[in-house]
């Protein structure tokens, strides 16, 4: 059985650790290390956990998730008093938290987070033109903007909040999904119904263009 540690907070007069000089990273290619597999070269990646001093390292995807989850269930938040302040337990990322219900939504991103960066791997070395493109220099970052507050629909005439990030992104889906030809002008393009949006897009591109609306404000 894996023994998680508790959430301590920080005195507010503390500095907040961002994270060790060594580059930080969920998801890593072992480099120049290929397996050939039915006539293809499969790529071979390892998966490291993040939280505070963890860096327990996995295998797969799915068992890196479920031992994330496995943290975020057992949080506890201890020493809690009006001179002490929540940080997010992530190596590398500093984001100070109003309230525990701010932090276990803000770990929730992470995990979206790393599911998010786990498609674009495999997207860019799935195309041969970029599989071997070369690091821009910037260093990678755990940091995440998001503060934790709950996630607000921006659509028209909807005010629901919600908690969980996958959730808010298949219900902003179901809006879009539901828009029917009365929906459509003359180029059979669809109103983007987001609050602040008066363009027309054709549906793809209408869930493509909320998909940069959240991931810009959220991730």
């Amino acid at each position: 059985m894996e023994q998680f540690e508790p959430i301590i907070l920080q005195p507010m007069d503390v500095p907040v650790a961002t994270g060790s000089s060594e580059p930080l990273a969920w998801i890593t290619r072992v480099q120049d290390k290929e397996v050939f597999i039915s006539l293809i070269y499969i790529r071979e990646f390892y998966f490291k956990c993040l939280w505070s001093s963890c860096f327990m390292v996995y295998d797969t995807l799915n068992d890196l998730l479920q031992h994330l989850r496995s943290h975020i269930e057992q949080l506890s938040v201890q020493n809690q008093n009006d001179g002490s302040i929540i940080v997010c337990p992530i190596s590398g990322c500093s984001k100070v938290l109003a309230t525990e219900h701010h932090l276990y939504r803000h770990l929730y991103m992470h995990n979206y987070h790393i599911r998010r960066q786990w498609t674009g791997l495999n997207v860019i070395f799935s195309r041969d033109d970029v599989a071997n493109i070369p690091h821009c220099g910037f260093r990678t970052s755990m940091e995440l903007i998001y503060d934790g507050s709950a996630m607000a629909c921006g659509w028209v005439n909807c005010s629901t909040l919600w908690d969980d990030i996958d959730l808010y992104c298949n219900h902003v889906d179901d809006h879009i999904d539901s828009l029917g030809v009365m929906d459509r002008d003359q180029r059979c393009q669809l109103n983007c119904n987001w609050q602040g949006n008066r363009f027309f897009f054709f549906e793809i591109e209408l869930h493509i263009i909320i998909a940069e609306i959240y991931n810009r404000y959220f991730v």
